[in-house]
């Protein structure tokens, strides 16, 4: 595996494998209110083409709220995963203060 200084995660092997991939994300509407903010895990994901999304959670508190993710994922060599966050309920910015991916073997 290589790790961009984006957070994208990218899969070297020369055999197919299967992983686990876990992780959380704290996330918050920027000014706060009840937004709807999702993080999800995407494979193979790019703006043109969202790729596979594995997981996903939600949540619509203003302050920090920490949401966690868990996909059982199949890799060849030159997949990516990454960890992918929207505000589903309008256009406000979202503050993201804490993540995290954890890649094990299945």
């Amino acid at each position: 595996f290589t790790t961009s200084t984006g957070g994208v995660i990218t899969y070297n092997g020369e055999v197919d494998i299967e992983v686990k991939l876990s992780g959380f994300a704290t996330v918050a509407k920027v000014g706060g209110g009840a937004d709807e903010i999702e993080v999800r895990f995407a494979k193979n994901w790019t703006a043109a083409d969202p790729g596979l999304v594995q997981s996903g959670g939600t949540t619509q508190n203003a302050d920090p709220t920490n949401v966690p993710l868990e996909a059982l994922v199949s890799l060849t060599n030159g997949d990516t995963v990454r960890m992918i966050v929207a505000n589903n309920g309008s256009t406000a910015s979202i503050e993201v203060s804490k993540a995290s991916i954890v890649v094990v073997e299945a």
